[in-house]
């Protein structure tokens, strides 16, 4: 029986572990497509820069505050709190990167008109600090989980959560900047995330599991296979709608062409019929044919 036990107990710290440095992969992820997304819509402000960082960091700090205030409740509780957030990220990721992309429109402003200050500061909390505020709350509750499952390994096991998160972190880093960025565009990288959080769901969700929140692990499973098909079956769609409307936010005047993300901006095609404009972070950069 105490085998049982510690098997169990070392699987859930393994659960812990992997779901902390999915934290850290996330949170590269996560920054670098909507600073990347607000500095598209802005005509690259640099004021975007420091205040996604801002508010990230705040949502990281207010979402370990409050997750340590509410640290003793039941631990069944807990692990629901912990699967139920995750999805919601998970849910939140399209609709907050087609509100940045309609952004322009909500406000009436074209790409020649600067983005009011406080309007972009609003509409940066509200598409990044939910996603910074989970984030923020997952070493406190993931400490909590170990320090009950093997308490007398706690004083060295929970430290090995942050070092979890660093790598992860720099994972995030190499793999955006060397495996993504330039080769694939920003909602795939968010889809990329997304699917990476449903196979911990799957996976790694049965390793801390237990008989008093069996249903909701089900549900669980059911919901993030569901969302996985659905994002993939629908991604191609949602691109194009979501590209499109940024575009037309935009009021330039030309029909929408084509769109990439570069390693270093998006670089965005419009047409008329035989002239072309291309744009860089919604900032023209030539026009083509040009005869002079």
């Amino acid at each position: 029986m105490a085998l049982d036990d510690n098997k169990k107990k070392g699987f859930s710290y393994i659960a812990a572990l992997s779901l902390v440095f999915l934290c850290g992969l996330g949170s590269v992820f996560i920054q670098s497509v909507f600073v990347r997304e607000f500095l598209t819509i802005s005509s690259s402000n640099e004021l975007v820069v420091s205040v996604c960082l801002t508010l990230w960091l705040a949502g990281i700090g207010a979402g370990a505050y409050l997750s340590g205030k509410f640290i003793d409740f039941s631990l069944p509780v807990l692990k629901i709190t912990v699967i139920s957030s995750a999805l919601i990220m998970t849910l939140y990721f399209p609709f907050a990167l087609f509100g940045v992309r309609i952004f322009r429109t909500i406000i009436g402003a074209g790409f020649s008109v600067p983005l009011p200050l406080g309007s972009l500061i609003g509409a940066i909390a509200l598409f990044i600090l939910p996603f910074s505020f989970i984030l923020g709350g997952a070493i406190p509750v993931m400490s909590r989980l170990i320090a009950h499952a093997a308490p007398e390994k706690a004083r060295t096991a929970i430290p090995v959560l942050y070092i979890a998160e660093a790598a992860g972190s720099i994972a995030g880093g190499l793999v955006f900047t060397f495996a993504l960025s330039g080769f694939v565009d920003n909602g795939a990288i968010l889809l990329v995330f997304s699917l990476l959080i449903f196979c911990w769901i799957i996976f790694a969700g049965p390793l801390w599991e237990d008989k008093s929140i069996k249903s909701f692990m089900l549900s669980a499973y059911i919901i993030s296979i569901i969302l996985a098909g659905s994002y993939i079956s629908f991604y191609g769609p949602f691109k194009s709608l979501s590209l499109a409307e940024r575009w037309k936010a935009g009021g330039t005047g030309f029909y929408f062409a084509a769109s990439k993300d570069t390693k270093y901006q998006n670089l965005s095609l419009g047409a008329q019929q035989n002239f072309f404009a291309l744009y860089g972070n919604g900032s023209i950069i030539y026009n083509f044919p040009d005869d002079y």
